[in-house]
Parts: C-alpha cells; sequence; structure tokens
C-alpha cells in the first residue's frame, strides 16, 4: 500500500511538471515569424529613417523674403487706395458742381417762370426734369463705377498675395532641397500652432539651419539684383 501512494506521488508530481512546462515555457517558444521581402524592407527603413522638423511659424517670422513680400502688397495696396481715392473725389466733385448748377437754374426758373411765357415755361421745366434725371444716372453709373474699381483692386491684390506665396514657397522648398542633398535626411516635418505634429525633440528641429540658409540665399540674390 505504501509503494502505491508513493507510486501514484511520483507520477502527479511529474503530471503537473508536463502542465507547467505547456502553460508557461511551452508559451514563451512562439514560431518565428517566416523573413520575407516586405519584413527585409521594413527593417531596413525602420534603422535607416532620420527624421527633422522645421518650425513653420518662426521660419515665417525670420525670413527675410517674407516680410518683403509682404511690405510689397502693402505698398501695392496703398497705391490702389489712393487711386480709388482719387478716383472717388473726382467723381464726387463733378456730381455736385452738376447739382450746384442744376440748383442755381431751378431757383431762376422759380423766379422767372410767372414772366415767362407758359410754352417757355413747360419747355424750361421739362429740361430741367431731364437735367435731374441725368444726374441721377450720373450718380448711379459713379457708384458702379467705384464699386467695379473697388472689385478690380482688389483681384489684383489677390493676384499679388497668390504670386508671392508661389515665390516663397517655391524658395522655401528649393533651399530645402539643396539643403537635404548634404544631410540626406528622409523625412522633414513642418511643425506649427494647430498642426498634427503634437511634440518632437529639440534636437531633430532644424529650423534655424533653414532660416539661417534661406536669408543667406536671399541677400545674395537680393545683391545680385541691385548690381544689374
Amino acid at each position: 500500500m505504501k509503494n502505491a501512494t508513493q507510486i501514484l506521488t511520483y507520477v502527479l508530481v511529474i503530471a503537473v511538471g508536463l502542465l507547467y512546462y505547456m502553460l508557461f515555457l511551452g508559451n514563451l517558444r512562439q514560431p518565428e515569424e517566416p523573413v520575407t521581402e516586405q519584413r527585409l524592407a521594413i527593417d531596413s527603413i525602420g534603422s535607416n529613417l532620420t527624421v527633422a522638423y522645421i518650425n513653420y511659424d518662426t521660419l515665417m517670422e525670420k525670413y527675410k523674403y517674407v516680410e518683403d513680400l509682404n511690405n510689397e502688397v502693402l505698398e501695392k495696396k496703398a497705391e490702389l487706395d489712393a487711386r480709388f481715392e482719387s478716383r472717388s473725389k473726382q467723381l464726387e466733385k463733378e456730381l455736385r458742381k452738376r447739382a450746384e448748377k442744376f440748383q442755381i437754374e431751378v431757383r431762376e426758373f422759380e423766379n422767372k417762370s410767372a414772366e415767362m411765357p407758359e410754352f417757355t415755361a413747360k419747355q424750361t421745366m421739362m429740361n430741367l426734369q431731364n437735367e435731374e434725371t441725368k444726374i441721377r444716372e450720373s450718380q448711379y453709373q459713379g457708384q458702379l463705377e467705384l464699386e467695379d474699381l473697388q472689385d478690380e483692386f482688389t483681384q489684383e491684390i489677390m493676384d499679388l498675395q497668390l504670386k508671392n506665396s508661389d515665390l516663397l514657397q517655391e524658395a522655401i522648398h528649393g533651399y530645402i532641397n539643396k539643403y537635404n542633398a548634404k544631410q540626406n535626411l528622409s523625412l522633414i516635418f513642418a511643425m506649427s500652432d494647430g498642426s498634427n505634429l503634437m511634440h518632437a525633440q529639440n534636437s531633430l528641429n532644424i529650423t534655424n539651419d533653414i532660416v539661417d540658409g534661406l536669408n543667406k540665399e536671399y541677400e545674395e540674390k537680393f545683391k545680385d539684383k541691385s548690381k544689374e
């Protein structure tokens, strides 16, 4: 009886050991993922990936070309505003002169109408009514002209802003491409307020390098143009 109990105990120990091996040690030995071309490509990208970012708000603030382009727009807007104001005053002056002349003619008619022959009085009144209608039409046409002029000038400013935006992006991307030809970075992000890039290590920030390079390049181009 004692031997049977010992044998049973021995068998239980072996069974528990096998169960432990199957539940715990067995789970540690996962089947190896087969090595594929896609897996090799992913591993290669992960090991060679280099990333940097530019603070776009800082770039727009410190890049001298941005200030010059903005000043160009402001100067153009001031010029167009002056032209609009000049034309508006000119139309106002012309209409005021016609209105004043019309008022004088009306007063003269009122003073002399009693002494005029009936036919002459009616004819003069018709002429005054026609002149009043023409003055009102001139006022309306003047308003339309100013509205068209305002639309024309607004479109001109928008076209200039669009052109300058294209020039700015061309300059920035052109320089970044030249910069990265030496640095060989995999990715360069633009981070600004409201962007999806929420955080990045400061060591990845290349904003100052890009701003310094852009300003140097712009100053050289500006000096070259001044020599022409």
